[in-house]
């Protein structure tokens, strides 16, 4: 079965004690300088970012990837294919709107005039 350890503050205590020491410490003052020059030394890459200093935007447009999963490509490629197969497909509907024409207009032969007055109720 399973045994429980009795735990010791005097220990926890010198563990804690110890890490924090250890935590501590502060990194030589020769070192930042050292890195500095390093640093300094070495030549800037050109892919080190697509607008990074020296690096023209043309070159990412020619050049440049993009990352993307697999399954977002695809999609986006059925779409496009959908949308080009319902653009080819898709006939230009008219409107049903009748085209006017005033070939056969004449004046109105027969006149039956119809006077209203009013409301009448039953």
């Amino acid at each position: 079965m399973t045994e429980k350890r009795s735990v010791d503050s005097s220990s926890d205590a010198k563990l804690a004690h110890e890490i924090e020491g250890l935590l501590a410490v502060d990194p030589a003052p020769e070192l930042f300088a050292r890195l500095r020059s390093r640093l300094a030394e070495e030549p800037r890459s050109p892919g080190a970012g697509p607008l990074g200093t020296g690096y023209r935007w043309f070159k990412f447009l020619l050049k440049g990837s993009i990352r993307v999963p697999v399954p977002v490509g695809l999609a986006v490629a059925v779409v496009l294919v959908l949308m080009v197969v319902a653009l080819v497909r898709r006939q230009t509907v008219t409107p049903g709107v009748p085209s006017i024409s005033l070939v056969d207009f004449g004046p109105v032969n027969d006149v039956n005039v119809r006077v209203i007055r009013g409301y009448e109720s039953n």
